[in-house]
């Protein structure tokens, strides 16, 4: 399944299918849960084959946002823990 981005019901962008078969772990430092943040990591859930652990580190030096890292992780737990595929785990720091 490809993930598709709608915005006010247009469709803005497709995913390009590139399987990764030997990934099997993800580290995605400065996750703040934009739109942007969340197509990442559906990219990563649908084409990674080998995919067992993607982990969300939303403390980084540097950010447009400067937000705080706890909301960023409430964020990343809230948009992603629903979406994580069966047999991968999420782990967010």
């Amino acid at each position: 399944m490809k993930y598709v981005y709608v915005f006010k019901g247009e469709i803005r962008r497709k995913t390009p299918e590139s399987p990764h078969q030997h990934l099997s772990e993800v580290q995605y430092r400065g996750y703040f849960g934009d739109v942007n943040d969340v197509e990442l990591a559906m990219y990563f859930f649908e084409n990674t084959l080998a995919l067992e652990k993607f982990i969300v580190d939303p403390s980084v030096e540097f950010h447009h946002n400067c937000e705080d890292p706890q909301k960023a992780r409430d964020r990343a737990m809230l948009q992603l823990q629903p979406k994580v595929p069966q047999g991968v785990k999420l782990l967010i720091l």
